[in-house]
């Protein structure tokens, strides 16, 4: 209620939040900036954060309710970054001996709320690229403009996307669908319509160096 009622407008700065979920680990995550404002049942809120071990710079957010409580509300959530760094995340996931040299996402995200909860998110993706050496080379790989889809279900999420152009070097696979489904804890995924070929580059980057 310190966010609905109690308050009419404030200001946060360098604050950290730390979300739980039924079936996930704790997001860590540090609020650069938060201004909100209450005015009735209407409710903004606009800043930047960082989700702790996943990126390396801020997410910008606004985030629009009607509401008497949190419990209640609805309205919208818009997300933007530019050139988001992601590299602390692929560091967790790659060998140690891969020097990956950046890693960066580029979108805009619109999600709906009702009842408090995150009801769906539509992600606009722009250019997205990942950058390595290997054999004293340096190698890129982009994903370029679409659509995701995130809903959550009973047990989890799904996450669908649009036809994507993943691209390295000269070479480019069109068409390609992405599916990414996480149920009671447990992730499953699926690519359609991915040529063979576009496994090397994918296979490059998180293979061990020689």
């Amino acid at each position: 209620q310190l966010l609905f009622q109690q308050l009419k407008n404030f200001t946060l700065v360098d604050s950290r939040l730390t979300l739980q979920s039924k079936f996930t680990p704790p997001i860590d995550m540090q609020i650069r900036r938060l201004a909100w404002l209450n005015s009735g049942e209407r409710h903004q809120g606009s800043g930047e954060v960082v989700i702790a071990g996943i990126t390396g710079n801020a997410i910008a957010f606004v985030l629009d309710l009607t509401g008497e409580s949190l419990a209640k509300s609805r309205g919208q959530l818009y997300l933007s970054s530019n050139d988001l760094n992601v590299l602390p995340w692929f560091e967790t996931v790659l060998p140690e001996s891969r020097k990956l040299a950046r890693a960066d996402i580029n979108f805009q995200a619109w999600g709906d709320i009702a009842g408090g909860t995150l009801q769906q998110i539509q992600i606009a993706l722009a250019e997205n690229r990942l950058m390595w050496r290997q054999d004293d080379q340096t190698q890129q790989l982009s994903l370029g403009k679409g659509q995701l889809f995130w809903q959550p279900t009973k047990d989890g999420w799904q996450l669908l996307s649009s036809q994507l152009t993943l691209t390295s070097g000269s070479q480019s696979w069109h068409d390609f669908q992405l599916q990414l489904v996480s149920q009671q804890g447990v992730y499953s995924g699926s690519l359609q319509q991915l040529q063979l070929q576009a496994a090397v580059p994918l296979a490059q980057l998180f293979a061990e160096d020689s």
